[in-house]
């Protein structure tokens, strides 16, 4: 059964998360008959209590999917949530980010960096500037961003199952610079780089399954 993990420490901020980590589980359920979210807290006995609090939320979730939550007394956060996520198969890491800056600056703080640079799944990151997420019934769209890189391309056969599981169109696309008439020497035009990223892309929409739905490069 699909599992989204999301990492709560009793703030409204971490909680941002859940509304979509239970609109993928949903999506999930609605094709395939299963998908829940598992709710995590790693806590110290001198931390506030809670437990109340992380049952409130599972019970505002439990209409939609099936929902799960999970104390872990005296473990360190980063140990507990990775062993979380190894402890079943299927299991993807969903968290809210400040959306600031690079990276390191736009998670959670040392703890979501140090998650992030141990596993090997893809992550949903949840910015501030997300307003709505797509629930059963609703079509959406899943981007998947490359930079011509085979390293980057990498990332569209999983992009691939994601847009089939979650019943979206996958888009496929590549960044070039902007077209201001100036290239430094021995780099070609933005005309022949645009070219140039339309082929990689239309070839790799070839080799995407495409499951049935659009592939838009």
């Amino acid at each position: 059964m699909p599992t989204f993990v999301v990492p709560l420490d009793g703030s409204s901020f971490a909680e941002r998360a859940l509304r979509h980590a239970a609109a993928l589980a949903a999506r999930h359920a609605s094709g395939s008959g299963g998908g829940r979210v598992l709710l995590v807290a790693c806590t110290w006995p001198e931390d506030p209590p809670i437990e109340a609090r992380l049952q409130d939320r599972a019970d505002l979730l439990r209409g939609l999917v099936d929902v799960e939550v999970r104390i872990m007394d005296g473990a360190d956060p980063v140990e507990g949530i990775l062993s979380t996520l190894d402890a079943g198969p299927d299991r993807t890491l969903c968290m809210a980010t400040h959306g600031r800056g690079g990276l390191r600056s736009a998670l959670l703080g040392s703890t979501a960096e140090a998650v992030l640079c141990r596993v090997t799944d893809p992550v949903v990151l949840v910015g501030p500037a997300t307003r709505s997420t797509v629930l059963p019934g609703e079509h959406g769209r899943l981007l998947a961003c490359s930079d011509g890189s085979p390293f980057a391309d990498e990332i569209v056969p999983v992009a691939s199952t994601w847009a089939g599981d979650q019943h979206m169109d996958l888009w496929l696309v590549e960044v070039i610079q902007p077209d201001e008439g100036i290239h430094a020497p021995g780099e070609p035009p933005v005309l022949e780089l645009r070219r140039a990223a339309e082929g990689r892309l239309a070839a790799l929409g070839q080799r995407v399954d495409e499951r049935d739905r659009e592939v838009q490069a």
